[in-house]
Order: structure tokens, then sequence, then C-alpha cells
């Protein structure tokens, strides 16, 4: 990964460590955000390790949460919209019109010449 890359993913792992601290109001977590914000900045070893680490950290969680969220929004919002709405309906879904005993309709047009001139 090219250095500036680095220094971006260092710049966002300490941005989401001042975000964290501003809302729980710890003060390891305002150390911690210096910490990597200076180390990261300044000792390429460390920048390297952290980045590899937070790139991990990423396609792992990559893994895991899609399938929990896709499967917590079908279970808790479309299986139970589907339940109700087999409960309180009162004619089939599936049938869209009433049944006829043929497709074919008549039509009471004299056809002449003319019709079947252009039929597209």
């Amino acid at each position: 990964m090219k250095k500036d890359k680095e220094l971006e993913a260092i710049l966002v792992i300490t941005l989401g460590f001042m975000i964290v601290y501003k809302v729980f109001e710890t003060e390891w977590l305002f150390f911690t955000a210096l910490a990597i914000g200076i180390l990261g900045t300044f000792i390429s070893f460390f920048r390297k390790y952290l980045v590899l680490s937070w790139m991990r950290l990423a396609s792992i969680l990559n893994m895991i949460v899609p399938k929990l969220l896709l499967g917590l929004i079908f279970y808790l919002v479309l299986f139970p919209m589907s339940i109700f709405s087999k409960l309180f309906r009162s004619d089939n879904p599936i049938v869209l019109k009433k049944p006829e005993l043929t497709n074919f309709t008549d039509s009471n047009k004299k056809f002449n010449n003319n019709d079947f001139l252009n039929t597209w």
C-alpha cells in the first residue's frame, strides 16, 4: 500500500477514535487517538502494521456483517410483513382475474380486404 493511502487509513482510525471519544467522554479514547495519530505519522513500521491489522479487521467484518444485516432485515421486517399480509388479506393474491372458460374473445366485426393489407 502506498504511503498516502496508509496515512489516510491512520487519519480515519484517529478520527474514529476522536468521534467515539466525543460520544462517550472517556479520556483513554482521546489518548489512544493521539498516540495512533502521532505514531502512525512518524513510525513507518507501526503505520504498516496498524493499516494491515485494520484491513484484516475490515475483511473479517465484510464476511460477517452483510449476512447478519440481511438476515435481520429478512426476519425482523420482511417475514412479519408477509405473515400479516397473508393473515389480513381476503382474496387470493395469486389469481388476479377471475378464471374464464376460454382465452378467446368474440369480435363482432366485419373484416374487409383493407384490414389485411398493413397488419403491422
